[in-house]
């Protein structure tokens, strides 16, 4: 794990935190979540301005992830 510089853990937003968290924490890692929309609703992913919403809070949860 070292030598792939391992930083983050993607959770999906229906997955949750939890089944990750104990892995997260033996390898010293953060655990993010990335929505990548395919549970949303039928409503919610035919909006445009859902999917921006979406897409910007991925990115900045990314950058939290990888420090930047």
């Amino acid at each position: 794990m070292k030598s792939s510089q391992l930083k983050a853990l993607l959770s999906e937003p229906q997955e949750g935190n939890r089944s990750f968290n104990t892995l997260a924490k033996d390898l010293g890692v953060k655990v993010v979540v990335f929505d990548p929309m395919e549970t949303a609703t039928e409503e919610a992913s035919r909006n445009p301005a859902t999917y921006v919403s979406v897409m910007r809070r991925n990115v900045a949860d990314l950058r939290q992830a990888f420090g930047q």
